[in-house]
This record gives structure tokens, sequence and C-alpha cells, in this order.
């Protein structure tokens, strides 16, 4: 009965140990042909060193001639690049929501964040858009409302004419009518008073 475990045990070790044993053996004989193959590239493609200048010697006493040195115009300064709209800025307006009505003399916030700073001199200008007419209707340069922007427009003031108007945000330089950014167009409806 011994000698039946015994023998058990022997098998089960062997059976647990001999995949391994040829797997070892295997990956050996893999990395001895590898290592041949390599041997071969590197023997029948030799890396050429290229040849070294020779320096010729002056006589004693000599030296190299010094050669004259040309002066170029100093270059013309140009101005500096401002930055531009980093890649993941995107104005995300908040309110008013799209299609809202409103009263010709009524008041109303527009609510918006921007995911960066801005720069020295750029601003947000707030345009209303109505019967081929556009107007301004607001600036911001920095947040004033938290991180993120608001604008109170009393519309007595502005006057609108009764219908339908587009209203958009623009991120521009304050000193140049070039557009860096624009957020959605967002219509809001006048009713009379």
């Amino acid at each position: 009965m011994q000698k039946l475990k015994k023998r058990i045990k022997t098998r089960r070790f062997w059976l647990t140990v001999a995949p391994l044993l040829i797997l070892l053996v295997t990956l050996g004989i893999y990395n001895l042909t590898t290592l041949r193959q390599t041997g071969t590239a590197v023997a029948t493609n030799p890396t050429l060193t290229p040849p070294r200048p020779t320096r010729t010697p002056l006589p004693d006493g000599t030296r190299a001639p010094i050669l004259q040195a040309t002066i170029l115009p100093s270059p013309t300064p140009t101005l500096t690049p401002r930055p531009d709209v980093p890649p993941t800025g995107v104005i995300t307006l908040f309110g008013p929501p799209d299609e809202s009505s409103l009263a010709q003399d009524g008041r109303l916030a527009f609510y918006w964040t921007y995911p960066a700073a801005l720069q020295p001199r750029q601003q947000f200008v707030l345009t209303l858009r109505q019967n081929d007419a556009s107007q301004i209707l607001g600036i911001l340069d920095r947040p004033n409302f938290g991180d993120s922007y608001q604008l109170l427009i009393d519309f007595a003031a502005v006057e609108p004419a009764v219908g339908t108007a587009v209203w958009q945000l623009q991120l521009q330089w304050i000193d140049e009518d070039r557009l860096l950014l624009t957020s959605e167009e967002r219509q809001i409806t006048f009713l009379p008073e």
C-alpha cells in the first residue's frame, strides 16, 4: 500500500514538473536559435566608421589666419504673439434658455462660464441681433459671479423691437475686432409691454 502511495506521489510530481521542464527546454532552444540568427546578421552587416579628418600641421611660429567677421544687421523687432484660446476653451451658456420670452422693457440676467482665465486685454462681448441690426449689450473682462460671468441687462434702455432676436457671446481682444471664440446663438422673443 505504501509503495502504491509512493508511486502515485512520484507520478503526480512528474506530471506537474514535466510540462515546466518541457517549457524551459523549448525556451532555451528558441533563445539559442535567436542568438545565432542575430549574431549572423551582425557579422554580415559590419558597421562602418567614418574616416577622421586629418590636420595639416602649421610651420612653427605661424598662426592660422584670422578671418574677417561678417556684420549682419540686427533683426527687426516683431510683436510678441498673444496667447490664443486654450484647446479646452468653450463658452458654456447657462441662461437664459433658448427661445425665452421677455417683455420689451424687462430685465434679464445672462450667465455663462469659461474654463480658463482670460488673458490680459481679452473680453467677453454680449451682442443682440434683431432686424438686420446688431448691438452690444454688455462687456466683461473678468469673472463677476464666483468663477462664472453674469450680465444683468435692462432692456428698457436698449429698446428692442417686438419680435424675435438672437443673442450671442463673443471672446475678443479689447483693441481689435478679431473674434477669438463665439458661443452658440440663442433666440429670445420680446413681447409687447
